[in-house]
């Protein structure tokens, strides 16, 4: 199977949107497309961005785009759960009245293993970043790479993540390693409540193959449109049978489009 899932920062395109907050007409400081999704303040952040039924997937990427606020007091959690174990990756940042500053990356497999790459608390935001790669008050670019093994031991597997050009590395092998067996894996973001100036997440990108840390997503026109779906009266392509098809051809010709994907 090859697959790639692509999210701009549409609620809309999420598995489960109930918890999240649709933003746009962003800054590109803040998103490079435009939109994002975040809590709405008040509660916390708890999305699955796309379940995965087969089971003979070995390896796979996350990438996306964070945007984590100055002042932000927040841990963002990057979770693959799974029945037996939950391989995570943990993302904190924290401004403790611009006195002291944390920052630290968790890697988490199956049931015991982990590793943490912490700053710890230092004097400044710039510390943070030179020691975990993780910038606040700016958009953060994060890879992440997982790669299990598919026999029934589940023993061996390792995860590769990547800030802003800054890895992180951490390699399992040995007993109680499980991500997932015999059952869908579901990619899910979860962000902590606590402060009213919310994160950002957009550009998001999830593929069995190969991610380049520099791939964006970008928008351009449309020019013509083909598909056997249902058009509704708003516009909208909706699929109400198995097999439906939606074919977009871009203006790769309009002047905006071709200054856009020069950037």
């Amino acid at each position: 199977m090859s697959f790639k899932y692509i999210n701009p920062g549409y609620v809309k395109m999420l598995q489960t949107p109930s918890s999240a907050q649709q933003l746009k007409g962003l800054e590109q400081s803040i998103s490079k497309t435009g939109y994002g999704i975040s809590s709405n303040g008040d509660s916390s952040l708890f999305c699955d961005l796309l379940e995965i039924s087969d089971t003979t997937i070995n390896e796979f990427w996350i990438k996306f785009d964070l945007y984590i606020p100055s002042d932000s007091v927040r841990s963002t959690d990057v979770m693959i759960t799974c029945p037996k174990g939950t391989p995570s990756i943990q993302i904190s940042v924290a401004n403790e009245s611009n006195t002291e500053y944390y920052g630290s990356i968790e890697i988490q497999f199956g049931l015991t293993d982990e590793g943490t790459f912490s700053s710890d608390y230092v004097e400044s935001a710039e510390l943070v970043e030179s020691l975990t790669g993780l910038k606040m008050g700016a958009l953060n670019t994060i890879l992440i790479h997982v790669t299990q093994d598919l026999s029934n031991t589940y023993t061996n597997g390792s995860c590769d993540i990547n800030v802003n050009g800054k890895t992180f590395s951490l390699t399992r092998n040995g007993e109680n390693y499980q991500t997932w067996n015999n059952s869908n894996t579901v990619f899910s973001l979860m962000e902590q409540s606590g402060s009213n100036n919310v994160r950002v997440f957009s550009n998001i990108i999830i593929s069995d193959e190969e991610i380049n840390i520099n791939e964006k997503i970008v928008a351009v026109p449309v020019s013509n449109t083909q598909s056997t779906m249902t058009l509704t009266t708003n516009g909208l392509y909706v699929a109400d049978k198995v097999g439906q098809k939606l074919l977009q051809i871009p203006d790769v010709y309009d002047d905006d489009a071709v200054s856009i994907a020069r950037r």
